[in-house]
């Protein structure tokens, strides 16, 4: 007799568990060997290099936190408003990426910090956040969403939205709904920075293996770097002419970089 539907105890948190569970056993030893090893040398030729690895019962590697010296000196900077997302290489290559984003003093997109984890459940966000904020010294974002939506008269309306399906949404398409009729009702889409897609496109794809991966993150991150240079030095090299005779424009002038002295 075929088994009845009722009484199958194989729930659909079991299946998602079971779900997260191979993807786990994706990373195999000798990724996890692999990954070990590329970390240490890191952590012992580049002072300030951060990295943590989070194992599951059976000793396998479930999830990854890392951040370079530098990402750890942006955060001292540009971490009064943090971003996070996990939606780039997940949807694109099927590897839960989990960048930490600022904004630097030219309105690029900065990198924080890193993780790579094998699930989306409570429980790994919990480790990932306080893995984050323990390579950070235990300093969290200064400014709340709320603070950081700056003067806009309709911020108040804006974070009312959002914590309405922050806490409401029922699944991730009624999230990712809300989120763009936001933009739209508020007129929000000019507002961006360079995303995460920008910054990955042509350094990782559908093949890559998790070794492979965090060497690429190097290449791409470098190629960042040298984009900041660059905005760094037209900054300096370059004088955007007051349009006052006030002193304080001519204050701001002198502290702010280009791009954030157009903007005021």
């Amino acid at each position: 007799m075929s088994p009845q539907y009722e009484n199958m105890t194989f729930i659909e948190k079991d299946c998602g568990n079971f779900i997260d569970k191979v993807r786990r056993l994706r990373l195999g030893k000798e990724d996890a060997t692999a990954i070990h090893i590329y970390f240490e040398k890191n952590n012992n030729q580049s002072p300030g290099f951060y990295f943590s690895i989070d194992y599951d019962e059976d000793g396998r590697l479930k999830n990854i936190f890392w951040a370079d010296k530098r990402c750890r000196l942006a955060y001292k900077e540009f971490g009064d408003v943090v971003t996070f997302d996990t939606t780039y290489l997940t949807n694109n290559y099927d590897m839960p990426f989990s960048p930490f984003l600022g904004v630097n003093n030219h309105g690029q997109s900065t990198l924080l910090g890193c993780g790579l984890i094998a699930g989306e459940d409570t429980d790994t966000f919990v480790w990932l956040f306080q893995t984050c904020l323990d390579c950070m010294e235990n300093q969290p974002p200064k400014e709340s969403c709320l603070k950081s939506l700056g003067i806009t008269k309709k911020k108040d309306s804006i974070f009312k939205d959002i914590h309405n399906y922050v806490y409401e949404s029922l699944n991730p398409e009624e999230f990712v709904q809300s989120w763009f009729a936001t933009g739209d009702k508020y007129n929000l889409h000019e507002n961006d920075c360079e995303s995460m897609n920008a910054f990955f496109d042509g350094y990782v794809h559908s093949k890559t293996n998790l070794t492979q991966f965090v060497e690429q993150y190097e290449r791409a991150l470098s190629s960042k770097l040298e984009k900041e240079f660059q905005a760094d030095f037209h900054s300096y090299s370059q004088l955007i002419p007051c349009v006052s005779a006030y002193d304080i424009e001519k204050q701001f002038q002198a502290s702010y970089t280009m791009d954030k002295f157009r903007e005021f």
